[in-house]
């Protein structure tokens, strides 16, 4: 029992159904940001464990689809198994052994992401200095920081001869008077600035067109995507090597006559 157990949550069934599962929560989970919107539905079918159809005329709901969280959890328990059953510790696996281990990484980054990451918003009108963001969810949770942001000016283009934003930017001020810091940053749609731990985004802008929205992520895993990445690149490299090395040592062996 225990053996048929170990066999299928190592199995290559296994990491397809996965896979298959999750173009299928993707598929659904894009239909669905017609009617939810964006937020809603990375909450409901990306960030919980399973995904419910609510019956709204009988009173109860019922799961329909495994959520990302569960898909996630069940995906990086059957590579971990597989790896640990089908490689063998051994420097002509060096390559195999790095490229697991960064998946590993990258999959639990993104679940310890979506456990502990903290988003927030941070409204400033020109000239406005703030030292805090607010949640996004009702009644608002304020985030109090040791420094101040202040926006100097915020410019917004669009597209000519359409409504269409083509770039809007904040140049701020930031002020911590505890490290002796008095600096000035541009943040535009693709240049955000990480400040302290925090990741400011250029997020949007208010109705007058001159006050602007900054998105505030506290992310502690927001490096593993990077370690996970150079893991792999490093693994790729080190098997390509070790299978040209192999190679060419085969072809320089004479033949026998």
């Amino acid at each position: 029992m225990w053996r048929r157990f170990l066999d299928f949550i190592s199995s290559m069934k296994l990491t397809l159904g996965c896979l298959s599962a999750a173009m299928v929560l993707v598929f659904f989970g894009t239909l669905a940001q017609v009617h939810l919107g964006t937020h809603a539905v990375q909450e409901r079918y990306f960030q919980s464990l399973l995904v419910w159809w609510p019956w709204e005329s009988k009173g109860f709901r019922i799961p329909v689809l495994p959520g990302g969280h569960l898909l996630g959890a069940v995906f990086l328990v059957n590579l971990f198994a597989a790896h640990l059953r089908r490689f063998r510790l051994s420097l002509r696996n060096a390559g195999i052994h790095l490229i697991h281990g960064g998946l590993i990484l990258m999959l639990a980054g993104g679940l310890f992401t979506d456990l502990f990451s903290v988003e927030s918003q941070m409204q400033l009108a020109p000239g406005e200095t703030k030292n805090y963001s607010e949640g996004l969810q009702m009644p608002p949770v304020r985030y109090d920081k040791p420094y101040s942001i202040t926006l100097q000016k915020f410019t917004h283009e669009n597209y000519p001869g359409t409504d269409i934003p083509k770039n809007f930017a904040s140049r701020i001020t930031l002020t911590d008077p505890a490290h002796a810091v008095n600096r000035e940053a541009l943040i535009s749609m693709n240049h955000p600035f990480r400040y302290a731990g925090e990741t400011y985004y250029q997020m949007g802008f208010g109705e007058d067109d001159q006050s602007s929205i900054l998105q505030v992520v506290r992310n502690p895993a927001f490096i593993a995507p990077y370690i996970a990445c150079a893991v792999i690149g490093l693994g790729l490299l080190i098997q390509f090597c070790t299978r040209f090395a192999g190679f060419t040592r085969r072809r320089n062996v004479p033949c026998a006559k």
